[in-house]
Parts: C-alpha cells; sequence; structure tokens
C-alpha cells in the first residue's frame, strides 16, 4: 500500500474537508491502487505556498485510465474517511498577507475585517 502526496487547490479541498467530495480525478501519473492512502495538501497557486492543511484518505475504488472510456492518462477513486484516517492540520508560519487571505475565506478572521490595524503580527499568529 503506497502514500501518495498531492497538490490540492483550495477550493476541491475545502469541498474534500468538509465531507461533500469523496472522489478525485487525477493524471494517472503513478500507481494509484485500492488501499493506497492520498495525502491532499491544500496549496494555494497565488503566494506558491501550502496552506499547511492535510486530508488524509484511503482509496477504495479506482477507474483507471483507459477504462470507461477515460483517456488513458486520466483516473478516478474513491475513498472513504474512516477512523484513523483523519484531517490533520500542519503548522507553518504565515505571513500577514497569507493571514490576510485566510481571513478573506473564513469567518473565523471576521474581527480583522472590523479592526485590521488592531492587531500586530504576532496577534495574527497567535490567533491562527
Amino acid at each position: 500500500m503506497a502514500i501518495h502526496e498531492l497538490k490540492t487547490w483550495h477550493e476541491p479541498f475545502q469541498a474534500v474537508w468538509n465531507g461533500a467530495k469523496n472522489f478525485e480525478v487525477r493524471k494517472f501519473d503513478r500507481p494509484f491502487g485500492v488501499g493506497d492512502t492520498v495525502m491532499l495538501r491544500e496549496y494555494d497557486p497565488e503566494i506558491d505556498r501550502y496552506s499547511g492543511r492535510v486530508a488524509k484518505r484511503v482509496i477504495t475504488y479506482l477507474v483507471p485510465g483507459g477504462a470507461w472510456g477515460l483517456p488513458k492518462d486520466l483516473c478516478v477513486f474513491g475513498w472513504e474517511y474512516s477512523e484513523g484516517y483523519n484531517n490533520l492540520t500542519t503548522v507553518f508560519d504565515p505571513t500577514t498577507k497569507e493571514i490576510m487571505r485566510l481571513a478573506e475565506r473564513s469567518t473565523a478572521f471576521d474581527f480583522l475585517k472590523n479592526e485590521p490595524d488592531r492587531y500586530s503580527v504576532s496577534d495574527l499568529k497567535a490567533t491562527y
């Protein structure tokens, strides 16, 4: 059983994180297989950096490239979220710009929108 680390942009990552998305369409550029673990790492292409959030899933079903009309270079797999395969959050040191970008996406940072000059970078990093 292999482990695959996959760069995942914010919108599809958020759908996985929330439980709305339980499948993936990917280039068939590695030997994905049933029972393999995928580590979906949230990535922001605008700042060329990972957010630090990781969703870990186990592949339960695989449609390989070339099957059912799929191009040979694409595959589709489904996964399960089960005990022992929980979402993980890793630590990173965000810059003020990154924190403000996160603030735009989350209600957890509403206080920044109301009083942006009141908090220092240290306060923001402690809050994040």
